[in-house]
């Protein structure tokens, strides 16, 4: 079972900005790797796999990229794997669906930051299962 955790944060208004705007790059590395996946042959798209692979050509090209932590960007790749996953389970059950959807600014209002090793959300509890 996979467990997500939501959080509601009141930032002041140089950090809320700072937010922001890695929010807004990795919007722009969403696109760019959704863009990546439609242009390439059909017979041959990337997986996700292939497309973290491609992250460092992409923070070398463009700096505003190696900004972002690379958890982060590989969680953005990895969700939209997951939704093309999900249009072509639709597709198969007989609806219409279509691509995915360019991104706009403020289309994109989340991040997500996996986390490689466990940790105790549960320290105020004396839950010690995630130690």
């Amino acid at each position: 079972m996979e467990h997500t955790l939501r959080f509601r944060a009141c930032l002041s208004d140089d950090v809320a900005n700072e937010a922001w705007r890695h929010i807004d790059i990795l919007r722009q590395i969403r696109n760019h790797a959704v863009r990546d996946y439609y242009r390439s042959d059909y017979s041959d798209r990337p997986s996700d796999y292939d497309q973290h692979g491609k992250l460092k050509g992409w923070t070398d090209q463009w700096s505003t990229f190696a900004q972002q932590s690379q958890h982060a960007i590989q969680q953005v790749i990895s969700q939209i794997h997951s939704d093309l996953k999900t249009l072509q389970e639709r597709q198969n059950e007989g609806y219409d669906v279509g691509r995915l959807k360019w991104q706009g600014a403020g289309e994109f209002r989340s991040v997500s930051y996996n986390q490689s090793s466990r940790f105790n959300v549960d320290d105020n509890t004396g839950d010690d299962r995630f130690v």
